[in-house]
Formats: structure tokens, C-alpha cells, sequence
């Protein structure tokens, strides 16, 4: 896992099964929630020791995998964030609109403050790649 700094980094936690960005970001359709971190051409899923293999085998080109035992013990989202930024040097996040309130505010308290995209994390999500016709194609 290597270092960078960053003032403000692209954050999405969700499930890739329920949130188009999460799986256009990195590709893993994992059931249950994980983290992205995305900037510039620094992009990472942080995943649980149980999806850990699978989504190093399934990540799209470019996302690093790292397994959120990297940063200690198993805690709250919040608290894995912080500990995130730390390593990562972050300020501050950009969220998309439909980011969990309540973790924002969490966020909010530990000095880590959320500002809410005004627009489209990938807008380049709007034009299909090739390997998502494929995947498209096989759907029908």
C-alpha cells in the first residue's frame, strides 16, 4: 500500500450491488458495503477480510484492493475512514448526493468534512465501455 497526500479525495461507501458509481468505480459487485477513495489516478477499494481475495481477482484496471485490516483492528465506518485519511493525508472529502447522512456527519465530527457533489461522480459513465456492452449483451 503506497502513500500519497491529498487535500480532498472522492469517497463513495456503498455496495457495488446498489450503487451504479461504486461499480463503475471499481468493477466489484460485492453485496456488502466498502469504501472507495478515488483521486486523480489514485483510486482504492478498501474491503473486509472476507471479500478481500475476490476483490483482488474482480477489480477494474488501476484499483488497488487493500483489505481493511491494513488499517488495525475491525471498527465503525467512521472511525476506519479517519484512520484512512490519516494514512493518506486527507482533509476532506467530495461525496456523491446520496451518501449516508449520518456517516457525513460522523465524518463532520472527527474534522473530516463531506462536501456534497453537485455534479456526476463519472459522467463517462453515460458512454458504454466495450466490457460493459459485453456485459450488457450477455444480460439479454
Amino acid at each position: 500500500m503506497s502513500d500519497f497526500s491529498v487535500k480532498t479525495a472522492d469517497l463513495i461507501v456503498a455496495s457495488g450491488e446498489h450503487c451504479a458509481d461504486m461499480l463503475y468505480a471499481t468493477r466489484l459487485n460485492l453485496p456488502d458495503n466498502f469504501i472507495y477513495i478515488g483521486c486523480g489516478e489514485q483510486r482504492f477499494a478498501i474491503v473486509s477480510d472476507l471479500e478481500f481475495d475476490r476483490a483482488k481477482l474482480n477489480a477494474a484496471p488501476g484499483v488497488t484492493v487493500i483489505n481493511q485490516r491494513d488499517f488495525g483492528e475491525p471498527c465503525k465506518a467512521y472511525e476506519l475512514l479517519k484512520r484512512i485519511s490519516e494514512k493518506f493525508h486527507i482533509e476532506s472529502f467530495r461525496i456523491p448526493y446520496d451518501f449516508p447522512a449520518g456517516l457525513a456527519a460522523q465524518l463532520h465530527k472527527l474534522q473530516l468534512p463531506c462536501h456534497v457533489s453537485e455534479k456526476s461522480f463519472f459522467p463517462q459513465r453515460n458512454i458504454k465501455d466495450d466490457y460493459e456492452i459485453a456485459c450488457i449483451r450477455r444480460a439479454m
